[in-house]
């Protein structure tokens, strides 16, 4: 059997200034989390991924969504990985 649990949030910050338009940049998150089981019910293999986008411009992330990102973008997702499945020799 396999289990899988998404989840995704985001916020928008609008920086309003007299003279100038307003700046509007975006930033989201996603964590998906997993566990495949035997037969019997042991876990067998299991992970967390939690995904990071820092504040962007709308454009910046359409360019990122067609895959037109530049490489220091891109750079700024960051990828947390934490094992949730036992070691071999380990119950």
């Amino acid at each position: 059997m396999l289990r899988v649990a998404v989840s995704a949030n985001g916020t928008t910050k609008i920086k309003k200034d007299l003279f100038i338009d307003a700046k509007v940049r975006h930033t989201a998150g996603a964590d998906l989390v997993y566990q495949l089981f035997d037969n019997e019910g042991r876990v067998v293999m299991a992970d967390t991924l939690q995904f990071y986008y820092d504040y962007k411009s709308a454009s910046q992330v359409r360019d990122e969504v067609a895959g037109q990102a530049t490489k220091a973008e891109a750079v700024l997702a960051t990828r947390v990985t934490e094992s949730k499945a036992p070691k071999p020799g380990e119950e």
